[in-house]
């Protein structure tokens, strides 16, 4: 995971659909922040993915945490 880091966040960076981003709210940013942080630091990636999960979950149920504006 740690190797697929630097070309996930170029293809990541140069995506032109908007879409494809993610939509943190600045309710959940600590969260987000902190996980991210600890898969940096510690390559502990757990965290992370059940954050994402959580977010991906909430959207696939019709109930996203964020949407984008339009």
């Amino acid at each position: 995971m740690r190797d697929c880091m630097p070309v996930f966040f170029e293809l990541l960076t140069s995506e032109p659909e908007a879409s494809v981003r993610a939509v943190i709210l600045l309710e959940k940013r600590d969260e987000y922040i902190k996980t991210l942080d600890q898969a940096g630091k510690w390559l502990d990636i757990e965290p992370f993915a059940r954050f994402i999960a959580y977010l991906v979950k909430k959207g696939l149920t019709g109930k996203p945490v964020a949407t984008l504006p339009n």
